[in-house]
């Protein structure tokens, strides 16, 4: 049985925001006029309040309406149509297809001294905002999907028993991301390319390399409908907070693995300059594209 996502429910209040914004806004002026009307003579009184809250009526079923065949299509077709029964052979076999077309998109650009993959026992740092806000897939329709869950990369690597995952440096991306949370747009299609990366101080990057055998970075960049990725920092390009980040990272660790969980290629002059151990695009993989990140990483290679 499908399970209720929060990230889906507070997309979905977003998308039925204007929606929501017309009703109040139709209330509002049923109530003006009925208080109004009362400076107006009994019969045509009535008629006016009548009136008022006929119209009201009408804009209601209108936009409920609109609602039913429009963003809640799906998922009301899904209730009553008990579309939301899957049996857990089905959610296996899905599970294993999206990790197979995932599995088969990831692009490994470079990897020397044999930073990949990943040994039993290492110490990892994970670097990068998008670790804990993984893109399973771009805005537009295919990104409106109701996804039970989402595994992201840093999710698989924290669930592996043979890795070690350094939890005080995520502690500090997760405080940091309480205060900088991610930035959904308002509405279709207006999510930013890129997400606000934190700032990393020498200090924090020293004291994590002092504790891990290798650095893992993630960078992020969203894909969608209707709009091109530009050749500007956020876009194409590196925004120069993720640059001076990488930079630290790749100079304070002996090995660092970048992996570029995006919908389109960027920029890879950074790769020359920095000079990472290991270089991977694992684009957007879907619900199970963190778990397949991590087969990659440590297994298969």
């Amino acid at each position: 049985m499908l399970g209720i996502n929060m990230n889906d429910v507070i997309t979905t209040i977003g998308l039925l925001k204007n929606y929501l914004i017309g009703i109040g806004v139709a209330l509002a002026l049923a109530i003006i006029i009925t208080i109004a009307a009362i400076a107006i003579k009994k019969p045509l009184k009535k008629l006016v309040r009548g009136s008022a809250w006929v119209a009201f009526l009408l804009i209601l079923a209108f936009i409920v309406n609109a609602i039913l065949v429009g963003p809640m299509y799906s998922m009301v077709s899904m209730v009553f149509s008990n579309a939301g029964d899957i049996s857990e052979e089905s959610i296996s076999g899905a599970q294993e297809l999206c990790e197979t077309i995932a599995d088969e998109g990831f692009v490994l650009l470079k990897n020397d001294g044999g930073a990949l993959p990943l040994q039993k026992g290492q110490r990892i740092s994970v670097f990068g905002r998008i670790a804990w806000n993984y893109y399973k897939s771009g805005t537009g329709s295919g990104g409106l999907v109701n996804t039970w869950y989402v595994t992201g990369i840093l999710d698989a690597l924290r669930s592996c028993a043979d890795l070690q995952v350094n939890e005080e440096l995520a502690g500090i991306y997760e405080a940091w991301i309480s205060d900088h949370p991610f930035d959904a747009g308002n509405g279709w299609g207006t999510e930013p390319w890129c997400q606000e990366e934190m700032p990393l101080s020498e200090e924090l990057v020293s004291k994590a390399a002092a504790c891990s055998d290798c650095a893992i970075f993630i960078i992020g960049r969203t894909a969608g409908e209707d709009r091109d990725a530009s050749a500007d920092e956020g876009s194409f390009l590196l925004t120069r907070t993720e640059y001076d980040a990488l930079e630290k990272v790749c100079r304070a660790f002996p090995k660092t693995i970048v992996l570029l969980n995006v919908g389109n290629i960027i920029d890879m002059g950074w790769v020359e300059e920095l000079n990472p151990s290991a270089v991977m695009y694992v684009w957007q993989g879907g619900q199970e594209g963190g778990e397949c990140g991590y087969y990659h990483l440590h297994r298969k290679l």
